[in-house]
């Protein structure tokens, strides 16, 4: 089999695993080495992808409930009238089937 006797290049996997979110990376290189070398699909995970996921913080509305009066609706609602819109019909008629 040719794959087993080509010589594949190892990625250095060790790098990063002392820092928080360490094994993630290290999980995330070792798909991406896979899906480079072996599989040549898109990797399930992505170093880049976890680095950003490190880094997402909570968000908060409180400045737009503060300076623009913005009030939180309850999502369900919101769903049904994006399905009405979306499929054309009118929201009574969504709801009708709820």
């Amino acid at each position: 089999m040719e794959l087993l006797d080509a010589e594949l290049p190892m990625p250095d996997f060790a790098a990063g695993l002392e820092s928080q979110g360490g094994i993630a990376e290290f999980t995330a290189r070792v798909l991406e080495w896979k899906s480079n070398v072996l599989t040549r699909r898109e990797p399930t995970a992505t170093v880049e992808g976890v680095r950003i996921a490190r880094r997402a913080t909570a968000l908060s509305a409180d400045k737009a409930r503060r300076e623009l009066g913005y009030v939180p609706r309850p999502i369900e609602p919101l769903l049904r009238e994006m399905i009405a819109l979306m499929s054309g019909a009118s929201v009574s008629e969504v709801l009708k089937h709820a």
